[in-house]
C-alpha cells in the first residue's frame, strides 16, 4: 500500500472544492447582515474604503425579494459591480436595527434598494423588482452621484461643471436637484 498515491487524489478533490466555493462566492454579492454588524461599523467601513453603501431592505415573507435575490443579485455582473464599488448590507426591515433604518429611509414596500454615502445621505433609491441591466444602471447612477458629491466636498465644483458641460448634458435633466446643490449659480 502506497499512501503517496492517495495524496494527489485528495489534493485534487480539495482543490476542486476550493475552486467551486470561490466561483460560487464570485457570483454573489457579499452582504453584511445588519443583524451581525452594528450600523456604526458599516458607516466606519464605508468611510475607510471611501465607498457608498448599498442597502437591500427585505422581509422574510417577501416573494419579490426572494426572486430578486435569486434572479438578479446572484448575476455575476451584478455581483462584480456591487462587490467592487459598494459596502453591501442586507437589512431585515422587521427586525433589529432594520426597523429604525426602514423608518429613516422611508421604506414603504419590499424590496427597496437604497444607496447612501458615508454620511448616510441618499444617493439613489429604488423600489420593487428590476432586470439585471436596470439594476446595474441603478448602481451606475448611485456611483455618479457619489462621485459628484465627493468632488463638491473637495470644493471642486469647477471640475464637476466641466464634466457636465463636456460629457454629460443629460445629467442636467436627470439630476437637476443635485446639480443645483453642487454647482453654484453663475452671476
Amino acid at each position: 500500500m502506497k499512501p503517496t498515491r492517495n495524496i494527489p487524489k485528495k489534493f485534487l478533490l480539495l482543490l476542486f472544492l476550493l475552486v467551486a466555493v470561490i466561483q460560487t462566492q464570485a457570483n454573489e454579492i457579499r452582504f453584511k447582515s445588519i443583524k451581525n454588524i452594528e450600523w456604526k461599523a458599516v458607516i466606519a467601513e464605508a468611510r475607510r474604503l471611501h465607498k457608498p453603501i448599498f442597502l437591500d431592505f427585505y422581509t422574510e415573507w417577501c416573494g419579490s425579494c426572494k426572486r430578486m435575490d435569486k434572479l438578479v443579485l446572484q448575476d455575476p455582473g451584478v455581483a462584480w459591480k456591487f462587490n467592487q464599488n459598494f459596502v453591501n448590507v442586507k437589512v431585515d426591515a422587521e427586525n433589529f436595527d432594520g426597523i429604525e433604518l426602514s423608518q429613516k429611509y422611508d421604506v414603504r414596500c419590499f424590496p427597496t434598494y437604497v444607496f447612501i454615502d458615508e454620511d448616510g445621505k441618499v444617493l439613489y433609491k429604488s423600489e420593487g423588482m428590476a432586470s439585471v441591466s436596470t439594476f446595474i444602471g441603478f448602481a451606475n447612477d448611485a456611483l455618479e452621484v457619489f462621485n459628484w458629491r465627493g468632488f463638491s466636498k473637495g470644493n471642486e465644483s469647477l471640475k464637476i461643471e466641466k464634466i457636465i458641460s463636456e460629457k454629460k448634458e443629460d445629467i442636467k435633466v436627470k439630476y437637476p436637484s443635485i446639480i443645483k446643490k453642487t454647482i453654484p449659480e453663475k452671476k
